[in-house]
């Protein structure tokens, strides 16, 4: 038969001092202090200032895209219908006026659509039909777009088709162009 025999252990006199000191000390915390608090409090301020920062730069981004790609698809109306024409009125009806970003003396400059040289425009002002500029001429949800439509010699029986998109973003201007080329064979 086994028999239990309590265990009494004794504490030493410095073990029952830091016993004492413990309690003491947990007696008189019983919550933060006021500067545990501000800490606290700044270390928020400045997460959701970081939080609004982050929100505010995704609402630009995603409102920029937005008239990217409105922008994109206002080009592509142009350049479907510059493609229902017929060759004889796949021309601008004047030459563009002084101010047109990139003409220069009855040339599109092809430095700036990326092309190998500055090309001839082409203006009929009898059949064509393309109007040269545009400016505030589009508004879409509010949004004004100037339009720029560029018609260019490339070769016999080939020209080339380019509208240009510019807009204002509210801190900076942007723009977007695009380009075809459209045969006399294929015309209309």
């Amino acid at each position: 038969m086994f028999v239990s025999i309590p265990v009494v252990m004794k504490l030493s006199r410095a073990e029952r001092s830091d016993r004492r000191v413990w309690r003491v000390a947990a007696a008189r915390e019983h919550g933060f202090t006021m500067v545990e608090s501000i800490m606290a409090m700044m270390l928020v301020v400045i997460l959701f200032v970081g939080v609004a920062t982050t929100l505010q730069l995704a609402i630009r981004h995603q409102r920029d895209v937005r008239l990217q790609q409105q922008a994109a698809g206002l080009a592509l109306e142009y350049v479907e219908f510059a493609r229902s024409l017929s060759w004889e009125e796949f021309a601008l009806t004047v030459d563009p006026p002084a101010g047109t970003p990139n003409v220069s003396g009855g040339f599109v400059l092809g430095a700036a659509f990326d092309l190998p040289g500055d090309e001839t425009l082409v203006v009929d002002t009898t059949n064509g039909l393309l109007a040269p500029s545009n400016p505030g001429g589009e508004t879409i949800n509010g949004q004004s777009f100037d339009v720029y439509q560029y018609v260019s010699d490339i070769d016999t029986g080939l020209r080339r088709f380019i509208v240009l998109i510019e807009w204002d973003s509210g801190r900076r201007s942007a723009d977007y162009f695009t380009s075809t080329q459209i045969s006399e064979l294929g015309a209309g």
